[in-house]
């Protein structure tokens, strides 16, 4: 075959892989987040779609003799860890008692894994750029809609479909296209973590730094309107991470005066919610904190670490909290032969997931599960920690000039992103939004994919 039929095989597929993939991660936050069965079904045929075609380039690069692809040397580690936690996950899908769910729940990994390896070895810088900037323009349209949304019609639809009344009397709190505030604040949360990284780095194209003040514009409105406590401690989080961490580019004293004006901003949004009478700094201040345990945050939470205890090292099972709940939703301090009732009833509603991404996984996969997976994130915050100190290294040493990296940006940004929605998953489920698991994936890639630049260099 001759060499330019071999180079356009690979340009047609590089393209078809890029496309595909990009409008997957663009369109299921549009979808309700991707959360409803069918819909989910959908994206997930779409994505093994996407990955049979890059396997097939693979196998063009081996037996065609193209050499595009971004070596894995330096995430073998990282991939060795996911395989095993994957591995682990299905093993414990296929013992499950309901497999449905067990499967559902062991895809939201799979396909985690099929949005990173494709942008992590097989994009262009370019692509890579460009898809960057797609997920801030998509991030900053879905902060868009919800705040027009919510100011005029109070949230009485999401998208085409009716939005729940407990959010549209007196236009309460904007929900987006997720139906649920919480999780709007949750998307957008991951697109702050987007811009306040393009805001702070130096040296990055110019197209991805003019979206960086209005995405985080959008962002931080989107989260005030949604009022969900956990966006709101969640800024307050990324804020003080960034102030710690965000400027290491800059030199000393100009880095000390950039921290001071961001805790400056910080302090002034901490007085105006203690005493500010606007809604949002209400529900902060009237929540019962002493007696969050009773709370229905607190009952599920309480419900999965009973469950837990049945199976703690293993888990219950993976998809299976929602199957548990019946027998564990009242509290275990009741007694049928003395005819004692429980304190906690807990039969006012019905458990579909706990409001804790980090509780459920150690419910579902049991202290194996948790090891493995957090061992897994902390092999890719290494990576990305890495880069931000070479980076800063090489300032320093250079004088604080420009070291010939354009995309600091990027690091910098998945590690925001991580630490949002790891700290927000500590009281809610955005982890079980199949959309907003696909973009924290994208964006983790994007940084992986660019924390090495000299594989950066050969991709171009």
């Amino acid at each position: 075959m001759r060499i330019e039929s071999v180079q356009q095989i690979d340009t047609h597929l590089s393209r078809l892989i890029f496309g595909g993939l990009a409008m997957l991660i663009i369109a299921a936050p549009w979808l309700f987040g991707a959360w409803e069965m069918w819909w989910f079904w959908i994206f997930a045929t779409g994505l093994f779609a996407v990955a049979a075609l890059f396997s097939f380039r693979l196998l063009c690069c081996g037996t065609l003799g193209t050499r595009h692809l971004r070596s894995l040397r330096p995430f073998v580690g990282l991939g060795g860890a996911y395989a095993v936690f994957l591995g682990y996950a299905f093993i414990r899908a296929l013992l499950a008692d309901v497999r449905l769910d067990a499967e559902r729940s062991f895809l939201l990994y799979l396909t985690a894994g099929l949005v990173t390896l494709p942008i992590l070895i097989s994009f262009t810088v370019q692509q890579i750029r460009l898809l960057a900037l797609l997920l801030a323009l998509n991030l900053m349209a879905l902060g868009l809609y919800g705040i027009v949304n919510h100011w005029a019609t109070g949230n009485a639809s999401v998208m085409w479909a009716p939005g729940f009344p407990q959010y549209q009397q007196g236009h309460v709190r904007a929900t987006g296209s997720y139906y649920c505030p919480d999780h709007f604040a949750g998307i957008l949360e991951i697109g702050l973590a987007l811009g306040m990284a393009l805001c702070v780095a130096r040296d990055i194209p110019r197209r991805l730094k003019a979206v960086a003040l209005p995405l985080v514009a959008i962002a931080l409105t989107g989260i005030v309107l949604s009022k969900s406590r956990g966006g709101g401690m969640t800024v307050a989080v990324l804020g003080a991470a960034f102030l710690a961490i965000g400027f290491g580019q800059y030199r000393p004293a100009l880095r000390w005066r950039l921290r001071g004006a961001v805790l400056a901003l910080l302090v002034a949004l901490t007085v105006w919610v203690m005493g500010s009478s606007h809604p949002y700094a209400v529900r902060f201040r009237h929540y019962p904190w002493s007696e969050i345990k009773h709370s229905d945050r607190g009952m599920m939470i309480g419900g999965a670490l009973r469950a837990w205890r049945h199976a703690p090292m293993w888990g219950i099972g993976p998809g299976q909290h929602r199957h548990w709940w019946a027998h564990v939703a009242t509290s275990d301090d009741g007694d049928q032969a003395t005819g004692r009732w429980p304190t906690q009833l807990n039969n006012n509603f019905y458990s579909y997931e706990v409001h804790s991404d980090w509780v459920q996984l150690l419910e579902e996969y049991g202290v194996v599960g948790l090891i493995l997976f957090g061992f897994m994130m902390g092999m890719s915050v290494k990576l990305l920690w890495d880069a931000l100190r070479r980076e800063a290294g090489d300032r320093c040493r250079g004088g604080w000039g420009f070291t010939g990296r354009e995309d600091v940006w990027a690091p910098l940004a998945a590690l925001g992103v991580l630490l949002a929605m790891g700290f927000h998953s500590l009281g809610d489920f955005n982890l079980q939004m199949p959309a907003t698991v696909w973009t924290t994936s994208a964006l983790l890639a994007i940084g992986l994919a660019l924390t090495h630049r000299e594989h950066a260099r050969k991709s171009r």
